[in-house]
């Protein structure tokens, strides 16, 4: 059953001034763009829960964990799309903190802040466990899939997109990525790009940086391997797309 949230306008244009904010202090560009989809409802979120709902059937809808849930509007939708307990995690602190404010006095809506590896959560908790570009930004890939599949119930689903190595540039700030150069090249490469930058233009030469330390390349055939490895073939890619340009999204199954 859908079920709808409202929020206060006042507080959700604060939240609106303070999200703005926060992405120009980091340099993202766009940033009006950008706030607009963390904000909305109806964009990218709406069309990714659709996709998700080929597969999810009711009983594993009870308990949802949204990877990297931001602002929160991933967990609304995730409600409107039939799910019952939403939780979500994520490790930027001022994401979380606004997000938060977004669900004050709604319990139905259970946002953590997560920077640690491990969730806190007991495994097998959750039918299903979203996760959209996040896991090309975690130091350790596997050991992210690992514990995201150890909190997945036996049965359950697990989605993951995020944009392969061929994708031309980091998406939030268009920075040129290289990740499709061999590992010890690309660091090279965006140690150079930095260097080239700094003392010209410090916010570039930062991006650089945070591109270089912050973005793992990932790849199908990872994915594939991590799953033999970790789950000894008891979890299994469904179904893959490419929803746009450099991006691929995953439907996992996990073995009862």
């Amino acid at each position: 059953m859908e079920t709808q949230f409202t929020t206060n306008e006042e507080n959700e244009a604060g939240c609106r001034e303070r999200l703005r904010n926060y992405l120009t202090r980091l340099g993202w560009t766009n940033v009006e763009h950008s706030v607009d989809d963390l904000l909305s409802l109806s964009s990218g979120f709406e069309e990714r829960f659709s996709w998700i709902d080929r597969f999810v059937s009711p009983e594993f809808k009870t308990h949802i964990l949204v990877s990297g849930s931001a602002v929160g509007s991933e967990l609304i939708v995730a409600r409107r799309h039939g799910f019952g307990e939403v939780h979500g995690t994520e490790v930027d602190p001022e994401l979380f903190a606004i997000g938060e404010s977004r669900f004050a006095g709604d319990p139905s809506f259970k946002p953590h802040f997560c920077s640690g590896v491990r969730l806190p959560y007991a495994s097998g908790t959750f039918g299903c466990v979203v996760s959209g570009h996040v896991i090309e930004h975690s130091r350790a890939p596997f050991r992210y899939l690992a514990e995201h599949l150890r909190v997945l119930q036996p049965g359950g689903w697990l989605f993951l997109e995020f944009p392969h190595r061929y994708h031309p540039v980091e998406l939030h700030t268009t920075t040129k990525s290289m990740e499709w150069l061999p590992w010890p090249l690309r660091d090279l490469a965006l140690r150079v790009r930095a260097l080239r930058w700094r003392g010209r233009d410090a916010q570039r030469a930062r991006m650089a940086d945070a591109v270089r330390v912050d973005l793992r390349p990932v790849s199908v055939w990872q994915i594939r391997a991590y799953l033999r490895v970790l789950l000894a073939s008891r979890a299994r890619i469904v179904e893959i797309m490419f929803p746009s340009p450099g991006v691929v999204r995953l439907m996992i199954s996990r073995s009862r």
